[in-house]
């Protein structure tokens, strides 16, 4: 999603919503990640990843019409000594994670126009973490 500077969104870029329900989920090549979970540094890059621009959140919820499109998009994860453990038994979580921060920076392209992000250096995280974590049938138990 873009926003204007005055917060009006100007485009919605997402891939969809499938007919079992999932949404805004695409698959990624693994390659276009990399991770090292023991300090919290991670990078995830993807280039050219199919997208639709469905120009606002409330044609994209209805499945209005929308212009095939790109996103491209890179994550940066910072390594950390801040590692904390979470453990939920009755929720069905378990967590080890590094608390970190994290930039961003994406494009987004259709046949009518491209947008682009400031440098990732201009980003910043409000939370951020990379680690292992087990919930659902993965949890013990389970």
């Amino acid at each position: 999603m873009f926003e204007s500077p005055r917060g009006s969104q100007v485009h919605d870029f997402n891939p969809g919503i499938e007919p079992n329900g999932l949404f805004w989920t695409s698959e990624i090549d693994p390659g276009d990640v990399a991770t090292h979970p023991g300090n919290g540094s991670a990078v995830m890059d993807v280039r050219d990843l199919p997208s639709r621009d469905y120009h606002d959140l409330v044609n994209a919820i209805t499945l209005g019409p929308f212009l095939p499109g790109v996103v491209s998009f890179r994550v940066e994860w910072a390594s950390s000594s801040d590692r904390r453990h979470f453990h939920d038994e009755a929720g069905g979580f378990d967590a080890d994670v590094v608390l970190n921060s994290a930039q961003a920076w994406w494009s987004g392209e259709t046949s009518a126009a491209r947008y682009v992000a400031d440098a990732i250096s201009t980003s910043a995280s409000l939370f951020a973490e990379v680690g292992h974590e087990r919930n659902g049938v993965h949890f013990p138990g389970a």
